[in-house]
């Protein structure tokens, strides 16, 4: 079996480091990170490829809660934009990000 590239039980929610406030919220939803990301990547995965308020919509997580899972699923290189672009509902571009091979991967082993 291949190893996984990120434990998620391991991840620890991003925060600003300089502050209290920050250390405590990510310390208050640390429990939850790591099951929000996998919902996270579930859902990009069976849809197809969504945008950050795609995903809060569809997953009806706040955008505070929301956006740092989906940075922390980037940054560990289990989803990456598309390059394609898809209208928010204010009309700005938004971002569609897609599951990689690596996130495919990790889906299956969490399966």
């Amino acid at each position: 079996m291949m190893q996984c590239a990120l434990d998620f039980t391991a991840v620890y929610p991003p925060h600003q480091h300089n502050s209290d406030t920050s250390r405590e919220s990510a310390k208050a939803v640390a429990p939850n990170f790591s099951a929000r990301m996998m919902r996270i990547l579930e859902k990009i995965s069976t849809v197809g490829g969504m945008t950050d308020e795609e995903g809060q919509f569809g997953l009806e997580i706040d955008g505070n809660s929301y956006r740092p899972a989906r940075v922390t699923l980037s940054k560990h290189g289990l989803i990456l934009d598309s390059g394609e672009r898809r209208k928010t509902n204010s009309g700005r571009n938004a971002v569609v990000w897609e599951i990689t091979h690596l996130g495919m991967s990790v889906l299956k082993e969490a399966r």
